[in-house]
């Protein structure tokens, strides 16, 4: 059983770093290419963390063994280079990535998600030992509009706002 899930976890891995070359994602950001984990390796270790929906130790134990095989890498990045990373993705490239790769589907009807993630997740005990108020903590809106019939995700927006309304991307989201 873990031998399939091994070839599963290839396969995505695979399909991301093709996904990525061909949309044109640049490989480094820095001119002088002195980074130590590129971009799509970055992007690759973010949708596979969101995919485990665990947090970054369980999800670095549970990845380690298959690091080298699948990335050729000695070890896992640690959680501040991911969070990083991520903060400096801007939205707006983001959600050209999820356009490139929801493309296709007969769906002429989409649902609207409209969701809150946090960008760190401090347990509220350490947020109490520090001082630090979980309201003030920083997050993102995402709105997610997926296909009804192929469950595709055609277009998804990314704001920094606190408001919770969905409402307030519909002029956004709403295409040809």
């Amino acid at each position: 059983m873990a031998r399939t899930y091994s070839v599963n976890l290839k396969r995505l891995v695979k399909t991301t770093y093709r996904f990525l070359r061909h949309a044109d994602v640049k490989m480094h950001w820095s001119q002088t290419l002195n980074e130590q984990y590129d971009v799509h390796t970055i992007l690759v270790f973010g949708v596979l963390f969101c995919l485990a929906d665990r947090s970054y130790a369980r999800f670095v134990k549970l990845i380690e063994p298959s690091v080298r095989e699948l990335f050729g890498l000695d070890k896992v990045p640690a959680f501040s280079t991911l969070w990083y990373a991520w903060r400096r993705i801007p939205p707006r490239f983001l959600r050209h990535l999820v356009q490139l790769s929801g493309r296709g589907g007969s769906d002429k009807v989409g649902a609207l998600d409209p969701t809150h993630f946090q960008i760190s997740r401090p347990s509220v005990a350490y947020c109490k030992r520090t001082g630090r108020k979980l309201e003030r903590e920083p997050n993102r809106k995402a709105t997610i509009v997926t296909g009804t019939r192929s469950l595709r995700i055609p277009d998804a927006i990314l704001h920094r706002d606190s408001r919770r309304s969905g409402l307030d991307d519909i002029p956004q989201l709403m295409n040809d």
